[in-house]
């Protein structure tokens, strides 16, 4: 599974989590969350050669709501994490539209990738929670999920989805690729906060205090 890029500064991504999930909100792609992540940093000389390391075991993105490419690559993991804890039943599916369509999951979120190892070695930590019909929450963590020889029948198809995920959580460091949104998606009738999550309600009020306003094809203020 492909996890640098190449140049002066080579990232490794080892950790990409989403902070504040809204469980009433039906369409993955359309949370309104904030973007932690986890990375070190390779320093290479003029010939490619290794100068030194830099970890950064969490890095907040400021004033930064995920974009929705990286939220439908974190909705591809959530059948994995159905079928690995068990709660859903494997029915021997094809790819990753056969999972999406016909694994149960709704109640089933992934918040947490954390990825381990390398090369033959590589696996993953899935965390999220299980949503209960009172509206509780029971925190789920998959133990590691061997990407080379695990037992884990669909391991291909959960590697390439997160070597997408992974690409987009790089070009959220690199290009500041992040949800775009206009203030006046927050002005609506009633209560201007119903609804909105934390990430949503700080990039809100970060707007009226800079008297900002995005539109599209601007990254988030940083």
């Amino acid at each position: 599974m492909k996890k640098k890029e190449a140049g002066s500064i080579r990232r490794t991504i080892t950790k990409v989590s989403l902070s504040d999930i809204n469980e009433d909100i039906e369409e993955f792609e359309n949370q309104m969350t904030s973007l932690d992540l986890g990375y070190t940093e390779e320093f290479l000389d003029d010939e490619g050669q290794l100068e030194y390391v830099k970890e950064i075991p969490k890095a907040k993105l400021r004033n930064f709501l995920a974009h929705p490419d990286l939220l439908i690559k974190f909705n591809a993991i959530r059948p994995h994490m159905a079928l690995y804890c068990e709660y859903a039943e494997d029915n021997d599916f094809d790819d990753e539209k056969d999972l999406l369509e016909n694994v149960a999951f709704a109640d089933i979120y992934v918040t947490e990738v954390l990825l381990t190892g390398n090369k033959e070695n590589s696996g993953v930590v899935l965390s999220g929670f299980k949503l209960l019909k009172d509206g509780n929450r029971i925190k789920l963590t998959t133990p590691n999920i061997n990407l080379g020889m695990g037992e884990y029948p669909y391991t291909q198809i959960l590697s390439d989805s997160l070597d997408e995920l992974i690409e987009e959580a790089r070009k959220a460091i690199v290009e500041k690729k992040c949800r775009v949104v206009q203030r006046s998606l927050f002005e609506e009738d009633g209560d201007p906060d119903a609804g909105l999550g934390k990430a949503a309600k700080d990039m809100k009020d970060f707007m009226r205090d800079n008297n900002a306003t995005l539109t599209v094809g601007e990254s988030a203020p940083q």
